[in-house]
């Protein structure tokens, strides 16, 4: 090989070096520009996979079996942890008796309302004005087929009837601690409404005595703010017909949580036991006085809850 054919080949190696190097330069910046175009649609299209997920987040347990359909992250999660977090909500349910009316009021999704409902034997009525849970919790009665056992109504109630404005803390289906006609949580703290929106409140006696609701033998009450004034609105109803109450309570909110208490006693119940949900937060289960042989003899009373 002479020096001319030498020559031209380390030419065209350096050519052809050149030209790799400047082939995988532009390569790259192919890729990052790609990236950045794709980005955008791959982000797009998780945040709509997000506002449209519908997944049905099964809930098993020894005696019951349901479904909630879950439209976003939050409920999935609200679906997951709630039965754990108040398994003594869901042992107070397992033992109300068979043919019993049931009202949740607070029902948020629905989680305690689908839990009774699968026991196939009590009547059920539910409260949640919030729209985007009202939503929620109305395509799990259906999908569960518990329309005929489950009134589910989007009203406020509270001590008197009007009509006022809901207070959004969060827009966000499966929030919580929104509060009609006031802007001050469970814990007596003021917050700013994310949004409020035009509500009709109405009381628990008039709801049951002039527009003939059945009237409630237990009652679970957790509404993050406003169990007091409810309980107002109820008097006459738990005189009449209620056996008991099953209300969550804040202990840094002591004004709430002792007329709450006196009240009740001052309807004739008298308390039975709590079960501490965190270090500030409790149920708190009311009985009507009288009623605890009754409900021993027929085997329908739950072990006490303490603290």
């Amino acid at each position: 090989m002479n020096d001319e054919m030498l020559r031209r080949m380390r030419y065209w190696l350096r050519v052809r070096s050149r030209g790799a190097v400047v082939g995988a330069r532009i390569l790259a910046r192919a890729v990052r520009m790609a990236s950045l175009l794709v980005w955008p649609i791959r982000a797009n299209l998780i945040a709509q996979a997000g506002q449209n997920l519908k997944y049905a987040q099964p809930v098993r347990g020894k005696k019951t079996s349901f479904d909630v359909i879950c439209l976003n992250n939050a409920m999935v999660e609200r679906a997951r942890l709630t039965p754990r977090k108040e398994s003594d909500t869901c042992s107070w349910i397992d033992n109300i008796p068979a043919g019993s009316v049931f009202w949740d009021i607070g029902a948020n999704i629905g989680i305690f309302t689908l839990y009774a409902a699968s026991r196939d034997d009590l009547d059920i009525v539910s409260f949640e004005p919030h729209p985007g849970n009202y939503y929620s919790l109305c395509n799990s009665v259906i999908a569960n087929g518990y329309s005929k056992r489950c009134a589910v109504y989007p009203l406020a109630l509270y001590e008197r009837a009007f009509l006022g404005r809901f207070n959004y803390h969060s827009v966000e289906i499966g929030s919580a601690m929104n509060v009609f006609d006031k802007t001050t949580d469970n814990e007596g703290k003021d917050f700013i409404p994310a949004a409020s929106m035009a509500t009709m409140g109405i009381t628990v006696d008039e709801f049951v005595l002039k527009w003939g609701a059945p009237s409630p033998e237990y009652i679970k009450l957790d509404v993050d703010g406003n169990e007091l004034s409810i309980l107002k609105g109820a008097q006459q109803t738990l005189v009449q017909s209620v056996r008991e109450v099953y209300v969550e309570t804040a202990e840094n909110y002591a004004e709430s949580s002792t007329q709450i208490d006196e009240l009740l006693k001052n309807t004739g119940f008298e308390e039975a036991g709590r079960a501490r949900l965190d270090d500030n937060v409790q149920n708190r289960r009311y009985i009507r006085r009288g009623m605890t042989e009754y409900n021993l003899k027929a085997g329908h009373h739950s072990t006490i809850l303490t603290s």
